[in-house]
């Protein structure tokens, strides 16, 4: 998906930064075309804010400003700045940047481009000028042919770099082709595996290949040149392997029949690893198999490199030119095939220097002197003396420095990341190859280190005591000792020397105080104390001072919470309270909330955090802890609750009453009844009949649960159900029949429970009540579980000329509920009118009447189905299919039919 960011275009074409890329970032043109080409941009490209593109989500035909997703390719077609995220997902969607773009940013962000079949790059940019942000991590993957980054010769320029040397990463990987440069060229395709203009500036930037080209560089050639082109290495970290076929790790690839040449290489900082593969170089010339292998011109004056060869590749027929290598700074650990010169032409000698005599291992060297001459640690040209940005020692703790050979004793002298000096004098012969330790010369070491947290004090307070301070010498000497204090508050502190004496005796120490001021207002102070000294020596630590207001913090009231006391409570035998009360999101800094309950009203309940089970009236309050901005409170109270008595239900109980009867055999049968809340409910009794005494002998008894109730329960009576004792002698079955009452009709039997012998019919009398609505039917239901054979619902109801209803319930074999309702919907009616009798049995439908008539017959749709004259007698009407049917006779009496499948 499409997300546009709306932020500022991150395109700043400032004069400073034109001159800067005419500087650093030209490969091909004069600095007059270069900025020509710049001033366009600034005047002439629209400049957009940042266009957001998930390489792994986006669907063919998409499109946005300056991009569009066609082919399966993702394409820049306009100068500006893009984000290409992935979340790491692999996919096989390269990224081509078209021919002619002078101004591109692409943040790469967890992107994974693998390429799976045919040749193809994984990202390409050939003839535009590229430059790459790289954040988390970025793997890009050519197939068959292909590079990683295809940066071709011809007006392509590619600036790698991130935000800090952790923050992204990148690793490219080409096949023939370089993983970052050139393409694959075979006979017929020109300068295809030249490279144009690489620059790495930060990131951690990883370039390999399978085949036979550069990591970094040219790529194979099978006719022409493999070129590198021109490689600018100014900082992060770079691991460039070759080709195990022939290619060099920075410089060029493989070449069949053609010079294969290492192009120009810069390193100016950084840290660098370059391994050439299958006879390249690891700076310099790839494998030429018929032409020469020329090392090119390689430039370092700082960083630490470590590659296997600097220079030309191994050439199987021809010669190997080892080019010019130039080194003013840096530690190189390599083999160096022609001889390498300083910057006047000199030639200069590799001096291996282990620094201390227990190594300072895979320390940074921060400055440093050659003969009296500072080092340049910053690599700003002109270099003022041998340059060591980025020089690192190795795990021996060694640095490996080119420098001129002379015939007296001189001096080096580092100083490393640890502010500690180490010097060695000899004298450096034209052919010295041996190794030298400096020793550890100067340094000092202060307590306190780290920082040192003075105790906080409030308003209007008294000078502080003072910090007294230890400065030890470690080495030769300590002198020129100064002390200043810097950082953030670096005025609100005060020192009791701003110079110290030397210390010229090893572990001779001089003190001196730092306090805070008085007078600071309420806030945090921190400064940075540090000693400096001659030879680069210095130590430091830090110190904090907090100076607090005196605060009157107001109490917190219930209008300050946000609370809901609970409602419509009743007893259930666990814990019920109320939810934590929160502050109102207008109320910050209020202290941790505790809520406590206690009864009131009567209620005995002691004052607790646990909320109350048994019923009664309970107040809350809360306590609040003290917090940023509010003092605590103790005892708030926020209100009151009830917890009402619980009613007891059948629900509560168990007990055991047979489903239809029992048979008399002399003995009680008891219901069993007993409460399942083991709680207390006051006394229970249970009836029968409304007697305590458990029934023996033959009937029917109605067994009643009599609750006294107490705190929690409250007192209440209710039916569990039917005893029904049968007598051996008179085993006649007989069925409980219970009749509800009816608004709307009069009913003989009366409502209630009627016992009826098993199998028999049961009929009722229903005479409308003056609440009956004009046009309404009786709506007769029972709860039936099995119907009886060819009946309809087992029920028959008939309309009587006098306006009463005979309900007839058919074969009755188990216990029923009869309800009675109304309606004027036909289809739910249950009654006909007199006259004429419409019913169903054997899925056939069956008329009767005293003389002949016409009737029709609709589907409970409404849909008229069929339409005949019936005679007088009995008329049967088959082949109905199973359903309820409306039957209408002379237009004017209806029935209400249900046919039932045979």
């Amino acid at each position: 998906m499409i997300k546009r960011l709306l932020q500022t275009a991150r395109l700043s074409l400032t004069a400073k930064g034109i001159l800067g890329t005419v500087l650093h970032g030209s490969c091909h043109r004069g600095i007059a075309a270069t900025l020509a080409v710049l001033l366009w941009a600034a005047g002439g490209m629209n400049v957009r804010a940042d266009e957001t593109v998930n390489i792994n989500t986006v669907t063919e035909g998409e499109s946005g400003p300056g991009w569009d997703f066609n082919s399966s390719t993702l394409n820049i077609t306009a100068n500006g700045d893009y984000t290409i995220t992935g979340a790491g997902a692999e996919v096989d969607r390269p990224v081509k940047v078209s021919s002619g773009l002078t101004n591109v940013n692409i943040t790469l962000h967890g992107v994974n481009i693998k390429r799976s079949s045919g040749d193809g790059h994984a990202f390409d940019m050939s003839g535009a000028t590229v430059k790459l942000i790289l954040e988390e991590t970025n793997l890009l993957t050519a197939s068959s042919r292909g590079a990683g980054i295809h940066v071709p010769s011809g007006g392509a320029t590619l600036t790698i770099t991130a935000e800090s040397e952790s923050a992204g990463s990148l690793t490219a990987t080409g096949s023939d082709a370089a993983g970052i440069g050139g393409g694959f060229s075979d006979n017929g395709s020109g300068g295809a595996s030249n490279a144009g203009c690489i620059t790495i500036t930060g990131g951690t930037v990883t370039a390999t290949v399978t085949g036979q080209g550069a990591g970094i560089g040219g790529g194979r050639s099978d006719d022409n040149n493999s070129n590198a082109g021109t490689v600018a290495i100014t900082g992060g970290t770079v691991t460039a392997t070759g080709g195990g076929g022939g290619g060099a790790g920075i410089g060029g690839g493989y070449s069949e029949r053609s010079t294969n040449n290492g192009g120009t290489v810069t390193i100016t900082g950084g840290t660098v690893t370059a391994t050439g593969g299958g006879g390249g170089a690891g700076i310099g010339g790839g494998w030429s198999y018929e032409e020469s292998s020329n090392g090119g011109t390689v430039a370092i004056s700082g960083g630490t490199v470590t590659a296997t060869v600097i220079g030309g590749g191994h050439s199987e027929s021809w010669f190997n030119s080892d080019g010019a290598v130039t080194i003013t700074g840096g530690s190189i650990k390599a083999g160096i095939q022609p001889q390498p010169k300083d910057g006047a032409g000199d030639n200069v000698y590799l001096n291996t220097l282990t620094v201390g005599s227990t190594p300072a291992i895979h320390t940074a060297i921060t400055a440093g002197s050659i003969n009296g001459i500072a080092c340049d640690a910053t690599n700003t040209p002109p270099l003022s003396g041998y340059g060591i940005k980025d020089v690192t020692t190795d795990a021996g703790g060694k640095v490996y420095f080119y420098l001129t050979p002379t015939a007296i004793d001189e001096t080096v002298e580092l100083t490393t990341s640890e502010d500690k000096t180490y010097a060695y004098t000899y004298t450096r012969s034209g052919d010295h190859t041996g190794s030298e330790t400096l020793s550890f010369s100067y340094g000092i070491s202060i307590i306190p280190t780290g920082t040192y947290v003075f105790p906080s004090l409030g308003s209007s307070y008294a000078a502080p005591a003072p910090l007294t301070a230890t400065v030890t010498n470690d080495g030769i000497d300590a002198t020129g000792l100064t002390v200043a204090l810097s950082g953030a508050n670096p005025g609100a502190f005060a020192l009791s020397a701003s110079s110290l004496p030397n210390i010229t005796t090893t572990g001779g120490s001089e003190d001196f105080t730092v306090a805070p001021v008085t007078g600071l207002s309420a806030g945090t102070y921190t400064a940075t104390v540090t000693v400096a000294g001659d030879h680069g020596i210095r130590a430091s630590f830090d110190v904090e001072f907090t100076v607090t207001a005196v605060v009157i913090k107001p109490t917190p009231t219930d209008s300050d919470l946000d609370y809901a006391l609970p409602a419509g409570l009743v007893y259930t035998g666990r814990q019920q309270g109320m939810a934590r009360p929160t502050p109102k999101s207008s109320v910050t800094g209020l202290g941790a909330v505790t809520v406590k309950y206690r009864g009131t009203g009567g209620t005995a309940y002691s004052l607790s955090t646990t909320p109350p089970v048994n019923a009664g009236t309970y107040e809350v309050t809360v306590d609040i802890a003290e917090g940023a901005t509010y003092a605590a409170a103790t005892g708030l109270v926020l209100g009151r609750f009830t917890i009402a008595q619980a009613a007891p239900t059948v629900g509560d109980f168990a007990f055991d009453l047979p489903e239809e009867y029992v048979f008399y055999d002399g003995l009680p049968k008891d219901a069993a009844v007993t409460p399942k809340d083991t709680t207390n409910m006051g006394h229970i009794a249970v009836k029968y009949n409304g007697s305590t005494e458990i029934p023996t002998e033959p009937g029917i008894y109605v067994v009643t649960v009599e609750v006294a109730g107490n705190a929690n329960y409250a007192a209440t009576i209710f039916e569990l159900g039917r005893l029904v004792i049968l007598d051996l002698a008179d085993p006649t079955i007989r069925r409980a029949v219970t009749i509800e009452p009816s608004p709307y009709f009069t009913v003989d039997p009366a409502p209630g429970i009627h016992h009826v012998e098993s199998h028999r019919d049961l009929v009722l009398t229903l005479t409308p009540t003056a609440l009956l609505p004009e046009g309404y039917l009786p709506v007769v239901t029972t709860s039936r579980r099995t119907l009886p054979d060819d009946e309809d619902d087992g029920l028959q109801v008939t309309a009587s000329a006098d306006g009463s209803y005979a309900v007839r319930i058919r074969y009755i074999t188990e216990n029923l509920v009869v309800s009675i309702t109304a309606s004027a919907d036909l289809s739910t009616a249950s009654a006909t009118l007199a006259g004429p009798s419409v019913w169903s049995r054997a899925g056939r439908l069956y008329i009767a009447a005293a003389t002949s008539g016409s009737a029709r017959i609709y589907e409970i749709s409404g849909r008229l189905l069929k339409t005949f004259l019936y005679a007088a007698g009995e008329t049967i009407v088959q082949s109905l299919p199973a359903g309820i049917y409306i039957v209408t006779l002379n237009g004017r009496t209806s029935y209400k039919v249900i046919i039932r499948k045979n």
